[in-house]
């Protein structure tokens, strides 16, 4: 496996909503989740194994397009950087932390009734 096959996988792995910390197990993160089936988390990764064994030049690769990723985690934060995934989770987080200002200060909640009430509304669907 070359740089260029092991990028293209791990941005098929981001289009199909399988990313995970690759230190982590794929079927602890991903079938236990039921992103994947236990098949498809095996074959995850063995492939993200085979990245690793490969011992690709992530660096020079970075470097050439003037990015910052040394490793396949590194990449794959870079795909998701990319996509924007981190501007939504900021604005999800902002969002949430108002909304619970908001319920302290004209629900006169405490901090933690707050919290709560915030938590059943979100996993209530």
């Amino acid at each position: 496996m070359n740089i260029t096959q092991a990028k293209k996988y791990l941005s098929e792995l981001y289009n199909r909503g399988c990313s995970y910390h690759f230190d982590e197990a794929a079927v602890e993160c991903l079938y236990d989740n039921g992103l994947a089936s236990h098949s498809e988390a095996l074959e995850i990764q063995k492939q993200i194994d085979e990245i690793y064994a490969a011992d690709l030049p992530w660096e020079l690769d970075a470097q050439r397009y003037s990015l910052s990723y040394d490793c396949p985690i590194g990449y794959m934060l870079h795909i998701m950087e990319m996509d924007g995934a981190f501007t939504k989770e900021k604005e999800n987080y902002i969002f949430k932390v108002k909304w619970i200002e908001d319920a302290m200060k004209h629900g006169k909640k405490t901090r933690e009734e707050a919290e709560n009430s915030w938590y059943d509304q979100e996993y209530s669907y």
